[in-house]
């Protein structure tokens, strides 16, 4: 086995609603809409979903798609995207020998899987890395509207039934967006004992002005802190006890509103008694935990990368924030009827795609 870190890029999902032009709430979130989206693009044939987009200086394009949904419970839900690259050709050889052994060409890509994990409660939407870096913010965003159109049927049958209430717009219905960065100032009291902590001041602004001098010498008398120094650093081992994380947190509190400080970061453990890094305007986008690749360039064992999902939910959640579903809003009871037209507009893109006589009339055209 070959056992990686798999490095985890963290988004919400939030579903708009207006009144008069004005957004409701910026956080507010239905699972409802994205259901019918989910089940839209899934009945979509593989040519059909697949989203390209050119490569910056590059005749090549990158590909994305929804490949398939492994797990859709009450609390997530856990599937997969497939994303690879063509246009351009590539050598492959044997590193034992030096051999040549295959030539891709332009129109090949190797499509590799890309895992993907939503919390139904708030919106949270976890994805994997993509070694083809077809997926990020601006895609992703991309994907979601693009299949909208799909959906209007019921668009049309929620603002029916809240037609004196909330309102969803014909554009961005579902709306991507990067979870909000962690309030350090909170994390520092959600920590249980601190390890090491550290900042970094320019030399003409050390000075006791804010008391900081003050309150470093409080914390170790013997460090000899002075304001010449460059670079200030303090660093305790195995101390414990929230008395002395409340003194961190006035130390670093007088820092940041002197703005004259970087790099605010303190190593300890977290009240879920995992040991954790927190820095200053640290977004919290990326996660990481371990998982077995063996020969490929994304993990193999699905179940494997479902648990690392949920375990990451669990520990995090108190960082994800809350996000509510918008009050007094009533939503479309006849969900077959909806389907049925959803499943019309689905046929309609399908064939566009995968109709052989739409081909011949054009060549014929040609001709």
């Amino acid at each position: 086995m070959a056992r990686r870190l798999y490095k985890i890029s963290g988004y919400r999902i939030i579903t708009p609603k207006y009144r008069k032009m004005k957004v409701l709430s910026k956080e507010n979130f239905e699972f409802d809409i994205l259901e019918y989206w989910l089940y839209s693009v899934m009945k979509l044939k593989q040519k059909a979903k697949t989203y390209s987009f050119p490569i910056k200086n590059s005749n090549g394009k990158k590909i994305m798609y929804l490949d398939s949904i492994i797990t859709n419970n009450k609390k997530y839900l856990f599937g997969k995207f497939k994303t690879g690259s063509y246009g351009t050709t590539q050598e492959f050889y044997n590193r034992f020998n030096n051999n040549r052994t295959y030539e891709k060409t332009m129109n090949e890509t190797s499509d590799d899987d890309v895992f993907f994990y939503l919390y139904k409660s708030t919106g949270v939407f976890l994805i994997g890395r993509d070694p083809n870096h077809a997926i990020n913010i601006s895609s992703i965003k991309k994907y979601f509207s693009k299949y909208e159109f799909l959906i209007e049927p019921f668009r049309l049958k929620f603002n029916l039934v809240n037609d004196k209430g909330p309102q969803i717009y014909k554009n961005r219905m579902i709306t991507v967006q990067s979870l909000p960065p962690i309030d350090f100032f909170e994390e520092i009291n959600n920590m249980s004992k601190i390890k090491e902590a550290s900042f970094v001041i320019d030399k003409d602004s050390a000075s006791d002005t804010f008391g900081i001098l003050k309150e470093l010498k409080s914390l170790d008398n013997n460090r000899g802190v002075k304001e010449k120094d460059v670079e200030i650093e303090i660093s305790l081992k195995n101390v414990s006890g929230k008395k002395l994380v409340r003194e961190f947190e006035k130390l670093f509190t007088l820092m940041n509103a002197d703005e004259k400080f970087d790099d605010l970061r303190i190593v300890g453990q977290h009240n879920t008694g995992n040991m954790r890094t927190i820095r200053n305007n640290m977004p919290i986008r990326t996660f990481e935990f371990n998982v077995d690749y063996g020969s490929k360039i994304y993990p193999i064992n699905d179940s494997e990368v479902e648990r690392g999902f949920q375990k990451l939910i669990n520990e995090w959640k108190i960082l994800f924030g809350a996000v509510h579903p918008t009050k007094d809003i009533n939503f479309p009871e006849k969900v077959d009827e909806i389907k049925n037209e959803i499943n019309k507009e689905i046929k309609i893109h399908n064939r566009k795609f995968y109709s052989i006589k739409r081909y011949r009339r054009k060549l014929f055209r040609k001709i």
